[in-house]
Order: C-alpha cells, then structure tokens, then sequence
C-alpha cells in the first residue's frame, strides 16, 4: 500500500511493529514509497483485524484521516 504524504515508513512500521506486528517496506524504487503486509503460515480473521487496527492506529497516529478498515473487514469475515 502506498504511503500517504506525510507518513514515513519509519514512523508507520515502528508504531505498527509496537503491537508486535511486522510489516515490510518497500523495495528498490519503492523503498519509504509503500508498505507491504504478508502472511506466513495461518492467518485467520483475528491476524487479519489485529493488522489492519494496526495500521489504522499508526495512520491516525500521524494525522492520517483513515476510515474504519477494521470495521470494513469484520463485516465480511465475521459474517
């Protein structure tokens, strides 16, 4: 995902990893430009919900007027 104008990937990261979850930067020309969320083994809706609150904290922790991504997810995963 593209970072909005004003995050850097640093501060969105580090906020996110806080909650004991890692995202990945960029790559080559993309780095400090996107962030990244992968999956490895398991991922049911409670990782999912976890990241996405995740990074919706961290954008409104730097002035982001995110919507309510969470709240998005859960009405399709929890149905």
């Amino acid at each position: 995902m593209r970072l909005p104008e004003g995050v850097t990937d640093t501060d969105l990261r580090g906020t996110v990893k806080q909650f004991g979850i890692e995202i990945a930067g960029g790559q080559d020309h993309l780095k400090g430009k996107i962030f990244r969320i992968g999956t490895m083994g398991g991922v049911g809706a409670q990782e999912i919900l976890a990241t996405l609150a995740a990074v919706q904290f961290a954008l409104k922790k730097s002035n982001v007027a995110a919507g309510d991504g969470v709240e998005a997810a859960a009405g399709v995963l929890l149905r």
